[in-house]
């Protein structure tokens, strides 16, 4: 089974961009969300990652969907071959169409 593993960086950088388009201090916002300044900049930084209540918090707050927030600091590893679903005569056949397709249609 594969373990969903969170970057914090790319989550910290999420709700930082999210505060700075509301030109919100990172003061103001803490106080908004309701967790002090510092571990807001911890956030924003990486260092430390909101606990599901305040990224539930931050998420209304900002109104952005928790998996937009999320959308770039998940690190999902899929382990199957492309080719899992497909038999050797379709994928004869997609192949064909993509060489016919960037033949016939190149800019």
């Amino acid at each position: 089974m594969n373990k969903t593993v969170i970057d914090n960086i790319s989550l910290g950088k999420r709700i930082k961009a999210a505060r700075e388009a509301m030109s919100m201090s990172q003061k103001d916002f803490a106080e908004e969300i309701g967790i002090s300044k510092n571990f807001l900049s911890d956030i924003e930084r990486g260092n430390k990652k909101p606990s599901l209540t305040n990224l539930v918090n931050i998420s209304n707050f900002v109104k952005i969907e928790i998996d937009v927030l999320l959308a770039e600091s998940l690190d999902n590893i899929f382990c199957e071959p492309q080719n899992a679903y497909y038999t050797d005569k379709q994928l004869k056949i997609i192949g064909r169409c993509i060489r016919d397709i960037t033949t016939n249609f190149s800019l």
